[in-house]
């Protein structure tokens, strides 16, 4: 999810999501430019279950979409020495949701 978009910010859209029970299980990951003291927190209250900062490292993108597709839930140690964070939650994998 990208944090700043037009017409409606990546947060509000976020809040949205996870607000309606039928797409509540779907994972967040938040890529932004955000990355000011805060920003992360603010993420993450928004609903977002990881967040990871520009510029990003590709692999840390891969490796936390592979993480969520494989079911395990949040959080989990990153190549980048932790820059990204998650509430601990299971996740649904994609072949079970509704």
């Amino acid at each position: 999810m990208d944090i700043m978009m037009p017409k409606m910010d990546g947060l509000e859209a976020t809040r949205i999501i996870k607000t309606d029970p039928k797409t509540k299980h779907i994972p967040i990951i938040a890529l932004t430019s955000f990355a000011m003291k805060g920003d992360r927190e603010r993420t993450l209250e928004a609903g977002c279950d990881r967040y990871i900062a520009k510029p990003i490292d590709i692999q840390e993108v891969i490796e936390a979409v592979e993480h969520f597709l494989s079911g395990k839930g949040i959080p989990y140690k990153t190549r980048s020495g932790g820059r990204s964070i998650g509430k601990l939650l299971p996740v649904t994998p994609l072949d079970n949701c509704p």
